[in-house]
Parts: C-alpha cells; sequence; structure tokens
C-alpha cells in the first residue's frame, strides 16, 4: 500500500504508560528529565499536528495521582490536549476495589472521531497489544502508523502492525537535546 505524506499527523498519547516508560527512561540516565514536547517534535519531524492528545487514567473521584496536575497542566500549556478518563473497578483483591483505567479504548476512539481524509499519519505514543489490531486496521485504511515506545515494554504484534517504530531509550541515547537539565 501506498502511503500520502501530506504533513498531516495525529500524535495520540496513552499518558500512564508513556509517563511510566519516560519515568524509567529518565532513571535509566541519572534522574534528568526527558522533554516530552520536544519528543513530539522530534518525531512528527516537522509537520504540524492536525491533533495532539493525552489520556490519563485519574480516580473514579476526578483526583488526579500525585504530582500529575502540574505535569498535565504544562504540556496543555504547549498546545496538548490533556483528557482524564476515571478509573474503573475492575474487581476486588483481598476485599478491596481494584481500580483500572481504560485509556487505550479511549485513545483510539478518539482517533476514529476524526475523517481519515483529515490525516494521513498517526503516530501512538502507546506500546502495549491493546493498540496492535488497532494500527492493522488504520494502516489497511491507508493510514500510515509510528509508534514510540521504548522496546522492553513494546508488544511484539504491535511493532509487526505499525509501519516504523521509535525506539525512545535509542532516540534518547541519539539525540541529547531531548533530555532536560
Amino acid at each position: 500500500m501506498t502511503y500520502s505524506d501530506s504533513g498531516r499527523v495525529i500524535v495520540a498519547i496513552d499518558g500512564d504508560n508513556t509517563l511510566a516508560t519516560l519515568q524509567k527512561l529518565s532513571e535509566d540516565i541519572g534522574g534528568k528529565k526527558i522533554d516530552l514536547v520536544e519528543l513530539i517534535k522530534f518525531v512528527v519531524n516537522g509537520s504540524k499536528p492536525v491533533d495532539i492528545f493525552m489520556y490519563i487514567s485519574v480516580e473514579d473521584d476526578g483526583s488526579w495521582p500525585t504530582g500529575l496536575h502540574g505535569f498535565a497542566y504544562a504540556l496543555k500549556q504547549q498546545g496538548i490536549r490533556i483528557i482524564p478518563v476515571p478509573k474503573i473497578i475492575v474487581g476486588t483483591n483481598e476485599g478491596r476495589p481494584v481500580r483500572k483505567g481504560y485509556e487505550d479504548l479511549e485513545v483510539m476512539l478518539e482517533i476514529l472521531e476524526y475523517n481519515e481524509t483529515q490525516y494521513d499519519r498517526l503516530v501512538l505514543f502507546a506500546g502495549d497489544s491493546d493498540f496492535a489490531r488497532f494500527a492493522g486496521i488504520m494502516r489497511k485504511r491507508g493510514i500510515r502508523v509510528e509508534v514510540a515506545t521504548q522496546n522492553a515494554n513494546t508488544n511484539d504484534w504491535l511493532l509487526k502492525e505499525c509501519n516504523l517504530y521509535y525506539n525512545l531509550r535509542e532516540l534518547i541515547k541519539e539525540h541529547p537535546e531531548l533530555i532536560r537539565g
């Protein structure tokens, strides 16, 4: 299949997984912070995104995890749409409710809200298998699918379904300008 390259790109971020990945990578480089905004600019490579959004799990009462609200506000100031998704109770463990975010589904639904004539490239900051079939479907529709995450957490099926994979661990080693401080 031939993919067009109009420069119309959507950047979709699975917030919980991406933030955990960035935190792990930060620890691996001595606690220096990785600049998510610069990382996004790098992978879109000069294209002007149609939309950049991140879904983040919040508690069912709407409260944010410790330290995340300020980070989300800073990203919002940079033009990234932040969409909080309340966690739902999926069961119990020793009598306590077990809560889980379902932002993967929300990310996919958000992308489907766009007409495929509005974009021709999708950059997913995600790495789990929940996105694999979705990536394959988008490719069949003529959308170029690129995945950005660290190799250790990336599902093999997802890697097979995407057109391009950005290994964030390698990208950060090769491009120190993506690191703050």
